[in-house]
């Protein structure tokens, strides 16, 4: 009887729901012995929106809406991640219910409902007080790093615009928000969190990376000019603890359109700054070959062409030393190239055909 109400929970009988919960014994509470997830009935109802049935079980004095299944997800956290709006509603108005019991692993309903992109849960979420908006995951990620991180813009400037909010807070390994919208790319982000005034556009994340050197490490050229454009932004930070400039990396690795953009910068690039990973400048590296491997969806000829480009770079840079301003403004004739959303920003075609005369 107990995997009945299972299944017709599951399917969205209400008539046979109505009829086994008359049954004082029936197990409301007990999962499905022969369901990987541990669901119960609460649990499987909400993860397939069958909202008649979340209502019926609902209304039962047995139900234990907080009950989690074998991931520690409880029917709250299923609905919102599967996108439920109108079940997600049903569960909050029981008193009683934890709004922030996380799975397993610490995620929240919100965070939930970010991670997969459910905006009108997003906000029904943030609506409620008893939300806690900056709850992290054992990884230290929060609502707002997440939808960082998959680049949804719409969350994200929902989730700024909640004064519960703390844009700075990182993960456990130091990387915040801005960090990981950088290094994936996300131009739309970057350009909302640099937006709100209390982000820190200089703060140094994971392995001592500010959010600068994570679009330089990660080849966005596109992100590194949006984060110049920020009036609080050095363009000559450093990476703790190897004392190493986005220029410097850019050289490393043959990054031509991020030295580009680098250069083309209104602020004076200091390029005699000595990395101590290695003990040489931007120009000295530069005459190096890259020291990354090739890139997952780097192609064998973008990689060779890639390893000719730090001598490039390196000329560049010496030729700026001796005349900024004469390199600075022949940069900013260039095409604006940006980067490309498969994280393969190496569009050579482009790069290949324009003049070398300026430097």
């Amino acid at each position: 009887m107990d995997h009945e109400l299972w299944t017709a929970s599951s399917e969205g009988d209400l008539l046979r729901v109505r009829d086994l919960l008359q049954h004082p014994d029936i197990g409301i509470n007990l999962a499905a012995v022969d369901d990987a997830r541990q669901d119960t009935p609460l649990h499987v109802s909400s993860r397939f929106g069958r909202t008649q049935v979340v209502q019926e079980l609902l209304n039962d004095p047995r139900i234990d809406v907080n009950c989690p299944n074998k991931g520690g997800a409880t029917p709250l956290y299923i609905a919102c991640q599967e996108g439920h709006l109108e079940a997600a509603e049903l569960l909050l108005r029981v008193e009683g219910i934890d709004v922030n019991w996380g799975a397993r692993d610490g995620e929240t309903p919100l965070f939930s409902a970010c991670q997969n992109g459910h905006v009108a849960l997003v906000g029904l979420l943030l609506r409620d007080e008893r939300v806690d908006v900056m709850a992290a995951k054992k990884t230290g990620a929060t609502a707002l790093f997440m939808a960082c991180q998959i680049g949804n813009a719409e969350i994200v400037r929902m989730l700024l615009g909640d004064v519960r909010i703390n844009p700075n807070r990182t993960r456990n390994d130091g990387s915040g928000p801005l960090c990981i919208a950088c290094w994936n790319g996300h131009h739309d982000v970057v350009s909302a969190m640099l937006a709100v005034p209390s982000v820190k556009v200089s703060h140094l994340g994971g392995n001592g990376a500010s959010p600068l050197l994570f679009a330089t490490t990660a080849d966005r050229p596109d992100i590194v000019q949006l984060l110049l454009t920020h009036p609080e932004l050095d363009v000559n930070e450093v990476r703790d603890p190897t004392n190493s400039t986005s220029l410097w990396h850019a050289a490393q690795n043959g990054w031509r359109e991020v030295a580009w953009v680098l250069l083309a910068s209104d602020q004076l690039v200091n390029t005699r700054v000595v990395s101590t990973f290695n003990q040489q400048t931007a120009a000295q590296q530069g005459r190096q070959q890259p020291l990354t491997p090739r890139g997952h969806h780097e192609t064998d000829e973008d990689y060779k062409k890639r390893t000719t480009y730090g001598p490039v770079i390196a000329d560049l840079i010496e030729q700026y030393e001796a005349d900024p301003v004469a390199v600075r403004t022949s940069l900013r004739r260039l095409p604006q190239i940006r980067s490309t959303t498969t994280h393969q920003p190496f569009i050579y075609d482009v790069i290949d055909s324009i003049s070398q005369s300026c430097w």
